[in-house]
């Protein structure tokens, strides 16, 4: 059964499409999830190599309808789903992640966040951006983990042309 947040949330991330771009960099929290199987991570483990982090939910069709999008960008940088637990346990949002993964054909990793730390990426965004955080939002990070660019909305084809110019500056 859906909740109220997750209702306000799908109609929100239709009403707010194409979003709002930031350039302002920062650091994201170290946020503590899960990885796929179920095992406790970090954000920092992914750190390393440039990042492009989409934060997603089963509840979001537009983050849903983004992965074939993002599957083209696997040559060009690493991706890393942040993925809304929304509330469930850990087994039952392994299941979903895994359906939708199946269905999209995507092979990105995620971290599975609970709702302590989806709400720590939540705050530091509006701390950050001045701007209400909703899925689908990206984020690009450099190798250190800083946040260089960020973008809420649909991935729309001029969002996807100017993320890919801004992942070619970022590897040179």
């Amino acid at each position: 059964m859906l909740s109220r947040r997750m209702v306000l949330e799908a109609i929100l991330s239709y009403a707010l499409i194409p979003g709002q771009a930031s350039n302002s960099s920062f650091q994201l929290p170290d946020l503590k999830g899960f990885t796929e199987e179920g095992k406790a991570t970090r954000l920092s483990f992914y750190y390393g190599k440039p990042l492009l982090i989409h934060v997603w939910a089963a509840y979001c069709p537009h983050c849903i309808a983004d992965m074939p999008k993002l599957n083209t960008l696997e040559q060009e940088i690493a991706l890393l789903g942040l993925y809304d637990m929304a509330r469930k346990d850990l087994e039952e949002s392994k299941i979903e992640i895994g359906k939708i993964k199946t269905e999209q054909k995507h092979t990105a990793p995620n971290i599975l966040l609970p709702q302590t730390s989806l709400f720590q990426l939540s705050d530091a965004y509006k701390t950050q951006t001045k701007e209400e955080f909703y899925v689908p939002t990206y984020f690009l990070l450099e190798r250190s983990g800083i946040c260089v660019h960020t973008q809420n909305g649909a991935l729309t084809k001029e969002y996807l042309k100017l993320l890919q110019r801004k992942i070619t500056q970022l590897q040179k």
